[in-house]
Parts: structure tokens; sequence; C-alpha cells
């Protein structure tokens, strides 16, 4: 058997996630059957280093290829690349060592979320949550700067995938792209629960409104109370798929 590294960028509006799905249309679906209309050759198994959901997009999604088929990386990527739909692009194919571990060897992921308080050009905003509550920038990055550090996650995730929630953030960045008309949030951290990043959000957007709007006295204290909760049953918003990009993954050791 021969194992390659990918790296795959891909548009998730026509997929349902990343994971392979008995309906076909997951990202690693359209992979398989792209490789087996390439080569004329099953996948023996892909794998990938993140289980973005239905709708998230991937500028650096990882992923393990494990075949029987041996071309040179490059000569890999050419011939699997004329096969694929124009929302998939292979960025990079090498070669990885037999034993290495996607998950464990992840030093940290970098997910950016998008989102505008005006109307933004079409091509934008199909990738950008367009909001238009009250908005007010400063508050909202310290209503993020809540989730900074080590906590337990539990009142941000589904509540019933993960024994352990207890997750660490190690920087949150809040940037105005003027060229776009669009603020980036930009998350980093070894690994997130699912719909984690994007309950965070949709929270600190909705508190900010809250408070903008004098519905709340103080965001930050709220958000901190239903953190230390650790109930996933609160009914703060989730922000949509459509503004997630995962950006990219970063690994300690040589894959």
């Amino acid at each position: 058997m021969y194992y390659y590294k990918l790296i795959i960028a891909y548009d998730g509006f026509d997929y349902q996630g990343w994971q392979w799905q008995p309906t076909g249309k997951a990202v690693a679906n359209q992979l398989e059957k792209s490789f087996k209309k390439a080569f004329h050759q099953e996948v023996a198994s892909l794998v990938g280093a993140s289980r973005t959901d239905t709708g998230v997009h991937a500028l650096g999604q990882v992923a393990r290829l494990k075949t029987a088929f041996y071309l040179e990386p490059e000569v890999l990527k050419r011939a699997w690349q004329g096969a694929l739909p124009h929302t998939i692009l292979l960025r990079d194919v090498q070669y990885m060592q037999r034993d290495f571990d996607l998950q464990e060897n992840i030093v940290y992921k970098i997910y950016d979320y998008y989102l505008s308080n005006v109307k933004v050009l079409p091509i934008v905003g199909r990738y950008c949550l367009t909001y238009y509550g009250a908005f007010d920038a400063e508050l909202l990055k310290k209503n993020l700067d809540i989730f900074l550090g080590t906590h337990d996650f539990r009142s941000f995730c589904t509540g019933y995938d993960k024994d352990d929630t207890v997750r660490t953030i190690d920087s949150i960045s809040l940037v105005y792209l003027s060229r776009f008309n669009v603020y980036r949030i930009r998350i980093k951290g070894p690994g997130f629960l699912r719909y984690m990043i994007r309950r965070i959000i949709g929270a600190a957007l909705q508190t900010m409104t809250m408070q903008l709007e004098k519905k709340l006295d103080n965001a930050q204290k709220y958000l901190t109370i239903i953190l230390d909760e650790k109930n996933p049953k609160q009914h703060l918003k989730t922000a949509p798929a459509h503004g997630l990009m995962l950006r990219s993954i970063t690994y300690g050791n040589k894959s």
C-alpha cells in the first residue's frame, strides 16, 4: 500500500460536509468517485483531519490517501485534478509516512469566519454572513475574548457527541477587510468540537446586539455564565455554516 498526504480546498455549498455519507453528497464521496474515474482503481481509505460540517468551506483540509495504486505525487495530483468538479481543488499531494497520525500530530487548526453588517458583492456574500442586527466591532471582540484559553465548551457544542468537551482556544482575532466590506474572525486552537466555532460566534453576535439594544446589561458576564453552566441546550443562536472556512492545519512532526 502507498500513502499520500493531500491538501484540499473546497466550496462546501454543494456538500454534506467532509465525512463520507451514504447519500454520496460529501466531499470524501466526490474524491473517491473522481479517483476511480481517473485511475479505474478504488481508494483503500481516505481519512480527513477535520470533519467540516454541511456547508462549511476549506482552503487547507488535510487528508490521508491509502491506495494500492502508485504514482509520483505530482502525476497523481494532475491526473486526479482533471476528474474533480470545479468545487474541489487538490492544492498539494505528497508522500506520507505509513504511521503518521493525522489527529495526534496536530499543533493547531485555524478557522476563519466572515461576516458583514452591510450588503456586499454577491460573490463575497456567498461566503460570509450578512448581519443586520445592531453591530459594534469592539463589543463583538470583547465577547469573543471570553472564550480564549482552556474551558469546558459543553454549552457550545452539540452536547452529546463527545465525553470530553474541554478545549483550548489559543487566539481569536477580528479584522476588517475594507476591500470586501467584511470582518474576518480568525480562531486558532489544537482542536474544536462539532458546531463549537459557529455556536461561539453566533452567541457573541447575539449578545452584542442584545446589549446594544438595551436588552442585556453586560454581554461578557452573560456569556461567562452560560459557559460555566455547561448546558448545550442554551438557546443562543448558531452562526450559519456558509461563513465558516477551515483555513489550515499545522503539524508538529514531519508527515
